[in-house]
């Protein structure tokens, strides 16, 4: 079982990533398939943090 500080950190190690993949949206991603990869990850680091933060409560 993780302790509090530690979900906390994994919360903000997500919403750092969650910042880079939004950041990727702006960029050319080459092809669709690239485009689709990089929404599909940032719903599921989203996804992370809801449930991080649900751990918490």
């Amino acid at each position: 079982m993780k302790t509090e500080k530690e979900i906390n950190m994994l919360i903000v190690e997500a919403k750092k990533e969650v910042d880079r993949l939004e950041e990727q949206r702006h960029k050319d991603l080459g092809n669709s398939m690239n485009f689709i990869h990089n929404e599909i990850e940032l719903q599921r680091t989203l996804a992370q943090i809801e449930a991080y933060e649900e751990t918490l409560n």
